[in-house]
């Protein structure tokens, strides 16, 4: 919850939660939805990335090498 001040007076200001379902649900341009087999590197460590990954389903593996 977001606390405004207005002439001395603080209000609340309730922000919606998002949802990450409905966002996910409404791929278009700028979005889409691309599915991985098991055990699909998907990202390699060191590589730039220009994109953010929300996992829909399953899960992943993290691993860093030292």
């Amino acid at each position: 919850m977001n606390a405004i001040a207005s002439s001395g007076k603080i209000r609340s200001k309730k922000n919606p939660a998002f949802d990450a379902q409905a966002f996910l649900d409404s791929a278009g341009l700028a979005r889409k939805v691309v599915e991985y087999r098991k055990s699909e590197t998907i990202y390699t460590q060191g590589e730039s990335i220009k994109d953010v990954l929300y996992i829909q389903k399953g899960g992943i593996k993290l691993s860093v090498i030292n």
